[in-house]
């Protein structure tokens, strides 16, 4: 239903009810949760896992105790049921399915610039329905996410105390020669769609550009880094830089006026196969300059 009515930016893969995951992971599944129970006006829902032979129920009204937050599923299908749930009693907001699924349908939701998340929802939601925005705010504030508009600006809550992902996006000022440090980890052991395993890179291009963004991983003898790049706009991907076995990466291109979105990540943090497993936590250095083109 996400990708066909609206927009789906997940990456999909294994993951847990409880896993600090990738927020495009952490939206689409706990939409799918959200949207299953609204769709039967039943706040338990089924699932199944290993193939088709073994499933599992869980209600929805049940939020992640232990890890609330943009980086839940839990978190948003939670967020979805009360807003849509009838119940004054546990909280509801009687909103119905039909401004919820508007908002998810919405061009302010579809064509953003920033990734399909709980916050691109949220933003959408309260311009729909901006009577109940401040409601909605609450409601997201109760599970711990505190971004304030579709990139998330200002949020406080760290999925990891000892690994710093925030801010959601970092910006880059292409006015700036100053490179900035984005940290990447495979907490647990856990790869490709978890929180820490991916950054984002907010590209905000003035003028028609020659943009270069170029990644500078440690090269610890051991476990040298192999940085690679992703470059986005509004969900799709545009450009990729993957060298294999290299400690820095670049990624050159023309880029019209927009906004662009450049995904780094560590090698490691997302191929589950490679020999050694995921390296520990990796601060890579980014730099981005740009040339005009005209």
């Amino acid at each position: 239903v996400e990708d066909v009515f609206a927009r789906s930016d997940s990456l999909g893969g294994d993951h847990a009810i409880g896993d600090r995951l990738d927020l495009r992971v952490a939206f689409s599944e706990g939409w799918d949760n959200g949207f299953a129970a609204m769709v039967l006006d039943d706040p338990v829902y089924r699932d199944s896992f290993s193939g088709f032979d073994r499933d599992f129920r869980r209600d929805v009204r049940d939020g992640e105790p232990s890890a609330p937050g943009w980086y839940s599923e839990a978190s948003v299908h939670r967020i979805l049921w009360t807003a849509f749930d009838d119940d004054p009693t546990t909280g509801g907001l009687n909103l119905g399915f039909g401004p919820i699924f508007s908002a998810l349908t919405s061009p302010r939701h579809r064509q953003t610039d920033a990734f399909a998340s709980i916050y691109t929802f949220i933003d959408a939601l309260n311009v729909a329905s901006p009577g109940t925005a401040r409601a909605v705010n609450a409601l997201a504030a109760q599970e711990q996410i505190f971004g304030r508009d579709p990139f998330g600006a200002d949020e406080t809550n760290e999925p990891f105390a000892d690994l710093p992902l925030l801010p959601v996006y970092t910006p880059f000022d292409f006015s700036s020669t100053t490179p900035v440090t984005l940290c990447t980890a495979a907490r647990d052991n856990k790869v490709y769609n978890k929180a820490g395993n991916r950054r984002f890179l907010l590209l905000r291009v003035p003028q028609a550009l020659v943009a270069t963004i170029s990644v500078l991983g440690p090269a610890a003898p051991a476990a040298p880094a192999d940085p690679d790049i992703l470059l986005w706009r509004r969900g799709v991907l545009i450009d990729a830089a993957e060298t294999e076995n290299s400690t820095s990466e670049q990624l050159q291109r023309l880029l019209e006026p927009g906004t662009y979105i450049a995904e780094i990540y560590d090698i490691s943090h997302v191929q589950a196969d490679l020999p050694g497993g995921p390296r520990g936590d990796t601060c890579m250095t980014v730099s981005v300059s740009g040339v005009s083109a005209s």
